[in-house]
């Protein structure tokens, strides 16, 4: 029983090895068009449909789903493939977690638009390689409206929220920052 060869692999137990990596390093979602439609009913029961918003999370969730699945489905044996998994986990609770932030400083989105920064977020953060020209023209741009942008831009309203929201797309409240210092929101 013990090294009895039974097929495609060289012995039972690594026939048995490669069904637990297989079933260790489950895909994390490959249902994309279903939970996106069902996604979409909930929400338009709710929330006026926007189809700009929808296509703007349908994409960067797409891209996300089909980058975190193709690290896993590169990495090399049951722990590389689990640490893929746990790294997709990390990168969509930290995504949770900015949205949940940038609410804490008054802005308010509705559940579609919260769907769609989270999409946006996961994409971006999760070490995704970016066309380094979109990626230059992106910060560029970034870098402009940090500089051109005041508290005066967040009135009329509450000064202290002005303030809130200002800090926090800013950077200058030192939540969200990266290892280079810049706001990840």
């Amino acid at each position: 029983m013990l090294g009895i060869r039974t097929g495609p692999g060289p012995s039972l137990f690594s026939n048995v090895r490669f069904n637990v990596e297989i079933l260790a390093a489950e895909p994390i979602d490959l249902t994309e068009a279903r939970d996106s439609a069902e996604t979409d009913r909930v929400l338009d029961q709710a929330y006026p449909s926007d189809a700009r918003l929808r296509e703007v999370e349908r994409r960067f969730n797409g891209r996300f789903r089909r980058h975190m699945t193709g690290a896993i489905d590169a990495a090399k044996g049951t722990a590389d493939r689990l640490r893929a998994a746990e790294g997709a986990r990390k990168t969509l609770e930290a995504s949770r977690n900015a949205v949940e932030q940038v609410q804490a400083q008054g802005f308010a989105m509705n559940p579609r638009e919260r769907a769609a920064f989270r999409a946006v977020h996961a994409t971006l953060t999760s070490g995704m390689n970016l066309d380094a020209s979109i990626a230059r023209r992106l910060n560029g741009l970034f870098s402009h409206v940090v500089k051109t942008l005041s508290e005066d831009d967040f009135l009329p309203g509450d000064p202290a929220t002005a303030k809130a929201r200002h800090e926090a797309l800013t950077g200058a409240s030192g939540i969200r920052r990266t290892a280079d210092g810049r706001t990840d929101l």
